[in-house]
């Protein structure tokens, strides 16, 4: 291997030995053939931009792909993607100049010994929570340049990480954070950057760091979300880390964390490598040449060929949601549609709406996340005198219809999703809408199965308002198996109408079209039904196809299950993964937290609350609903 030496890191020859062993490597013509077959691989890749990875670079991508060298193939091939499809990160170069700001407010130190099973140690030390959003990507830019330094001259098993969040307001940090711009950077690190974690230690005290671990939890794989531990004194730190590799300020034998600090922020602002930065930031891709091909959600957490994607859009989210999947730069062309792309506008209307929502004495909730607030924003087109209403309609209707709300656990109403499905599919359409294919596999329902139904299509809607964002839905009902004139005799026409009041006027459900897939006479029968509950716009939309030939002509066939003439995995294979998902435990507990996120009505400020306002007639103080 090439030497390339850092003193700051003290990798010796006996370490790198010692490592290769552990991955099968130590044999030195297996490894050079390993090497090999990763360099040829390279010049073979139109789309990959640079051909002249060191050998030592490449050693170390097979290294943390634990000696895989298809693994080490789909890191490379990641990272230089992230590089051209979100560039943001990797914009920076010099941290002292550039990068100075955030540097106050946190530091990032690999500690200079490794562990005995050759881990290294990082120390994450937060001064202030309090950032704007340039400083969180300022934030993430300061990381990659010392993850590019690591990756240049580290040689290790994985890394422990050490987040001293002590005496910070973790609240304002988490509302502070887009977990768009969090995913982008954590895929970076993780699947770019190939830094494979033993362990994260938080020293904090702070109860708000549930909430920390909560937002997390929604693009960190479940493996390492197992490796989080909680740890309140530096005497239980010490049960997990060995004090001899602690600074002196962490009751250990190393130097002082300044000093440390201070070492690599002299070391990563150096002309070498502010020029290797520079030299790998080409290391991206060309993406007019790359081959077409799938990539799918095993590669890279979405489908379709990555050339389409990119004709969509050259930078975004890569979402690791397999059930609600989104290409990249989504989030990015949606804001742009509501006119919510310019710096600081978003931000501002977020601040807007959760500084309402801290005056509105009779809702019970009060940190709704950024993340909530924002997606909330966008179902309103941008209107922040709309989310308030949205917010508080939705509020409202837990406490006044609570019925619908009653279930959190998607299983306790097995019968109902196998029988009676709402089915978000995989992909967008072009511009951005989100198919929500209904579809009732049994001939003869019961009005208590219809509000089973209501119960579990709630369940729905809170996966889909916590982990989507779209532009709005697509409704396709497929009623072929269905008995229409049963279905009109047996449903309540109030409890259809509260229960489309809370898709539509609380979950925010902006409707672009309602196909309804019969060719039974009866349908007619429904559409009347169901015009009386909602705007004439949206009745316009309405539409009867009487096969799937017609369909087709309105909905993407790509989109569209493979039963149902498209390109897409079978419908039974998309609800199968859709149930998991609303039956983890995650979602469970998130049912049961957002089931509270109702009003006081005793605490309202009196006002009338009348049909304009919820779909129905009266004040909302003396209104009851059984």
């Amino acid at each position: 291997m090439e030497s390339i030496e850092s003193s700051l890191l003290n990798i010796t020859p006996e370490i790198v030995r010692n490592i290769r062993k552990i991955y099968n490597l130590d044999d030195p013509k297996r490894l050079e053939e390993a090497i090999d077959i990763l360099e040829d691989w390279i010049q073979k890749q139109p789309h990959i931009v640079k051909k002249d990875f060191s050998r030592r670079y490449l050693e170390v991508s097979i290294i943390s792909s634990k000696g895989s060298v298809e693994k080490a193939k789909k890191q490379i091939d990641r990272l230089c993607t992230f590089k051209t499809l979100i560039p943001k990160l990797f914009s920076k170069y010099n941290l002292k100049t550039e990068l100075h700001t955030v540097l106050e407010k946190s530091w990032h130190i690999p500690l200079p010994r490794l562990t005995e099973d050759y881990y290294r140690i990082i120390l994450i030390k937060g001064f202030s929570s309090d950032y704007t959003p340039e400083e969180i990507l300022q934030y993430f830019q300061a990381i990659v340049i010392l993850t590019e330094y690591l990756r240049a001259y580290e040689y290790v098993n994985g890394f422990t990480i050490i987040v001293d969040y002590r005496g910070l307001n973790l609240l304002q940090l988490v509302t502070r954070m887009s977990t768009a711009d969090v995913q982008q950077f954590i895929n970076a690190l993780i699947e770019g950057y190939g830094a494979r974690l033993k362990n994260i230690h938080i020293i904090t005290e702070s109860t708000a760091i549930n909430l920390l671990v909560a937002t997390a939890k929604q693009f960190i794989k479940e493996k390492i979300i197992k490796k989080l531990q909680i740890v309140r004194t530096l005497e239980e730190l010490h049960d997990f880390i060995p004090k001899d590799l602690l600074p002196e300020e962490y009751g250990g034998k190393e130097k002082s964390y300044e000093k440390i600090h201070a070492d690599w922020v002299e070391e990563l602002s150096s002309e070498k490598h502010i020029e290797y930065l520079k030299m790998m930031s080409k290391a991206c891709t060309d993406e007019s040449k790359r081959p077409i091909a799938k990539f799918n959600e095993e590669y890279m957490g979405m489908p379709g060929s990555f050339r389409n994607l990119i004709r969509v859009l050259k930078m975004g989210d890569f979402g690791s949601n397999i059930v609600l999947q989104r290409p990249p730069g989504t989030e990015e062309a949606i804001r742009k549609i509501h006119n919510l792309d310019k710096p600081g506008r978003l931000e501002e209307a977020i601040n807007i709406l959760h500084d309402w929502i801290q005056k509105q004495h009779h809702l019970t909730k009060k940190d709704f996340s950024k993340d909530y607030l924002e997606k909330t924003l966008i179902s309103c087109k941008g209107s922040v005198e709309k989310a308030k209403k949205q917010i508080d309609r939705l509020c409202t209707f837990k406490t006044l219809m609570p019925r619908f709300f009653t279930c959190t656990d998607a299983k306790d109403l097995a019968y109902v999703s196998e029988n009676a499905w709402m089915i978000p599919l995989p992909k967008l359409t072009p511009n951005f809408y989100r198919i929500l294919l209904i579809k009732f596999r049994i001939k003869h329902l019961t009005a208590e199965t219809i509000m089973d139904y209501f119960r579990y299509t709630v369940v729905v809607s809170e996966y889909i308002k916590a982990n989507d964002y779209v532009n709005g839905f697509i409704i396709v009902d497929d009623y072929r198996e269905t008995n229409l004139l049963d279905v009109i005799t047996k449903i309540n026409p109030v409890d259809l109408q509260q229960y489309m009041s809370i898709l539509m006027e609380g979950y925010g459900a902006r409707i672009k079209g309602v196909h309804m897939l019969s060719d039974s006479k009866a349908v007619e029968l429904i559409i009347k039904l169901m015009k009386q509950f909602v705007s004439e716009k949206i009745a316009k939309r309405m539409h009867v196809q009487k096969s799937l030939e017609d369909l087709h002509k309105h909905v993407p066939k790509d989109i569209l299950p493979i039963e149902y003439g498209g390109s897409e995995r079978s419908i039974v294979q998309i609800h199968d993964e859709l149930v998991e998902a609303i039956s983890s435990k995650k979602h469970i507990e998130y049912m049961e937290m957002m089931n509270k996120a109702c009003t006081d009505e005793s605490k309202r400020v009196a006002a009338k609350f009348n049909e304009e306002y919820l779909g129905m007639a009266g004040s909302f103080r003396n209104m009851s609903v059984d």
